[in-house]
């Protein structure tokens, strides 16, 4: 797992940051936002398009909401709560290009990252750790099934805009629902015990491993990192310097994947 998660991370961010004339007018919009003149026209695409105004004001009362919400449930660290909304930036970009590519959500492998990074620069702190990779699992999935939505909403013929607006006032009935309904299933630690979920079993040992900081990762996990963070960027570097190379060498997404 480890050496196919960093193959395909590594490749990922590499790519993105190849595109970084796009990534600059994307972020472009901001600029208008604090501006002192008036407000300029709007062009036809920017109409339909989701404002970046929108996406910064987001963010910015989420990740308030966020780091209050964490520190006062499992007493996450402010400081942590910021680097896990920081790290789940680069992250969803990788669980995004990985969705577009393989039709597979890694979440769980994201979250591994998180983990592990968050093993290194906070040792000791098993449940921060956990709840720091929830973040980032979260965060990735929600990208990714957005970024399906978009395409769908794409062929049914609605705009981004409204897309968003759509989601926006879904999320908070869902969210209702969702947390009332386990927590009438689920209403303290020993109803959970009840549920079978291998799955967060594996999470927290995942957590309980790192927790003790990252030179206690086994050494053969280490070597399988580095091996694979070296393979997905000469995975993303070939294809793009020697092109009559690079047609025969698999995706590093899909060699990570398996």
């Amino acid at each position: 797992m480890w050496g196919g998660t960093a193959c395909m991370v590594v490749a990922s961010i590499v790519a993105f940051l190849f595109q970084w004339k796009s990534i600059v007018r994307s972020f472009s919009s901001l600029g208008a936002m604090f501006s002192l003149s008036k407000k300029r026209k709007l062009t036809d695409v920017e109409k339909i398009e989701t404002p970046m105004s929108w996406f910064l004001t987001g963010q910015l009362i989420s990740l308030g909401a966020l780091g209050y919400l964490a520190h006062t449930s499992f007493n996450v660290p402010y400081w942590m709560s910021c680097i896990a909304v920081v790290i789940s930036f680069f992250l969803a970009l990788v669980v995004c290009r990985i969705t577009g590519e393989a039709n597979i959500t890694p979440t769980g492998a994201m979250g591994k990252v998180t983990q592990l990074i968050f093993g290194g620069i906070a040792p000791g702190h098993v449940t921060a750790n956990l709840m720091a990779a929830n973040i980032t699992s979260g965060a990735s999935s929600s990208s990714a099934d957005l970024l399906v939505d978009l395409k769908v909403g794409y062929l049914l013929g609605a705009n981004p805009r409204k897309q968003f607006i759509a989601q926006f006032s879904g999320i908070f009935l869902g969210t209702l629902v969702s947390v009332l309904a386990f927590r009438s299933m689920v209403p303290d630690a020993n109803a959970l015990q009840a549920f079978n979920a291998p799955g967060a079993r594996t999470w927290a040992a995942t957590a309980e491993a790192l927790g003790m900081g990252f030179s206690h990762l086994h050494s053969i996990k280490v070597l399988s990192i580095i091996a694979g963070g070296i393979l997905g960027l000469i995975l993303v570097l070939i294809p793009r310097y020697i092109p009559r190379t690079g047609k025969w060498l698999p995706t590093p997404i899909g060699f990570g994947l398996a």
